[in-house]
């Protein structure tokens, strides 16, 4: 088994990007489908229709088939009928999708948890036969399977109860102060409706919701049937990524101590993945939690990555005061270059941030593809100063070039230079500070609490 955390919410947040950003185009060729099939129709009238009956606004409510066009009449309705079902269902079957990958999410959080912490199984009241012993070649083979039932049965359980399972067996409160959870589990809710109900709404939707705090009963009556709404949707996606990522980096951080660099390097580069598709409300979410007490880091180089993402997210959003305001906690002028230029173009100081610029030069600490693509200089790339000390330095006019090839796979090779602990830019800061936070306290009673603003 692998109690790869950061592997875990990788493969959590790629899935929900996917599912957020592609249903919209699925839904739009679903929904062109459905208004081919309706001109077509509607050709067929014109051409073939008799004794037409129409409303009052001239459109045709009834109508004769001739005999020898009936079959194409039935399959151009039929098809007309399961264009639009189809394109009513898209939205609530991607929900369910969503929800049944935050399932898969817990399994493999679930697994990990029990790989970090073995002792766990001790308390595990699954029993096994002699005969079903002896079927198995050794010791670990039996542990795994014994894993295995341990995970289909928290699997089972609602998600409140998977909450409860996981705050019990490691001592940590994971919804204190969450106010996602409330959004959650009316997700999940919503997501019963659609696949035991139809989308009806029942006393046990509106109970279980208000309980958690989210009071529908405004929203809904019995009988009532939900819907998936474009906006919705997108919330929905932005929720469970946040729950599933913060919920994996607290356990991370409980169990495996020893591993914050890791846990602090993916918390860095999810921020960082969300800043570059300008995801900034994410971004700002992960920035807010990773600067809690209960978030310790490894070393002082991750605490200024995640400030400066924090930052960066504020002035993504058009929150320029309390992005000049964020950065006044450090005294960045006692730092290197690459700090230095960072506050500079947060703060608007364009001149100073050229001036760095040349001075870190074309061997620096921040290489090419990094002022080309990284989100923290997307408004210093737009200037004078950035265009006329790009060229100076590196010798070019600044220019993003793509190409016709369905094969062109620079976009990714870019993204993967351009992150904070890429390859491109990995190196020491023990020159660069003039010591590290090295605390690496157990996550405290905090669990997954939201920072304030």
């Amino acid at each position: 088994m692998n109690h790869d955390f950061g592997a875990h919410i990788d493969w959590l947040v790629k899935n929900v990007d996917s599912r957020k950003r592609k249903l919209p185009t699925f839904a739009h060729l679903s929904g062109t489908m459905t208004n081919r099939v309706r001109d077509d129709i509607d050709k067929f009238i014109d051409a073939h229709a008799f004794d037409k009956v129409l409303d009052e606004d001239g459109g045709v409510i009834e109508f004769g088939v001739p005999e020898e066009f009936s079959g194409r009449y039935v399959v151009l309705n039929r098809s007309y009928q399961n264009t639009q079902i189809f394109t009513d269902l898209l939205p609530k079957m991607t929900l369910v999708s969503l929800v049944s990958l935050f399932d898969a999410f817990i399994a493999r959080i679930v697994r990990a948890v029990f790989q970090a912490k073995p002792e766990i199984l001790n308390g595990s009241e699954k029993k096994l036969s002699y005969l079903e012993i002896m079927e198995f070649g050794d010791l670990d083979e039996t542990r795994e399977y014994v894993v295995s039932l341990e995970v289909e049965s928290i699997l089972r359980m609602s998600h409140s109860e998977q909450f409860d399972w996981l705050e019990n067996k490691i001592s940590i409160p994971l919804r204190k102060d969450l106010d996602a959870w409330k959004f959650f589990v009316e997700i999940t809710e919503r997501r019963n409706l659609l696949v035991h109900s139809d989308g009806l709404v029942n006393k046990q939707y509106l109970k279980v919701c208000k309980l958690a705090g989210r009071d529908m009963s405004s929203d809904f009556e019995t009988g009532d049937r939900v819907s998936v709404a474009p906006e919705y949707y997108e919330q929905a996606c932005d929720c469970i990524a946040e729950i599933g990522i913060k919920l994996g980096q607290v356990l991370w951080r409980k169990l495996l101590p020893d591993d914050l660099d890791a846990a602090d390097s993916s918390l860095i580069n999810t921020i960082y993945s969300f800043l570059f598709m300008r995801e900034y409300e994410q971004a700002l979410i992960l920035g807010k939690f990773a600067a809690i007490p209960a978030i310790k880091n490894s070393k002082l180089e991750h605490t200024y990555y995640l400030k400066i993402n924090h930052a960066i997210a504020l002035r993504g959003l058009g929150r320029e005061d309390d992005c000049v305001k964020l950065l006044e906690d450090v005294d960045w002028s006692a730092l290197s270059d690459k700090y230095r230029i960072a506050a500079a173009v947060l703060t608007k100081k364009w001149n100073d941030a050229a001036e760095l610029m040349e001075r870190i030069g074309p061997k620096g600490d921040i290489a090419k593809p990094q002022y080309r693509v990284w989100p923290l200089f997307r408004w210093f790339r737009k200037t004078d100063e950035f265009k006329e000390t790009y060229k100076k330095v590196f010798g070019e006019a600044f220019k993003i070039m793509g190409n016709t090839s369905p094969d062109d796979d620079r976009e990714e090779d870019i993204e993967e230079a351009g992150k904070p602990n890429g390859i491109a830019i990995e190196h020491s800061v023990e020159d660069d500070v003039s010591g590290s936070q090295t605390n690496q306290e157990e996550v405290s009673g905090e669990g997954l609490v939201e920072a304030s603003s």
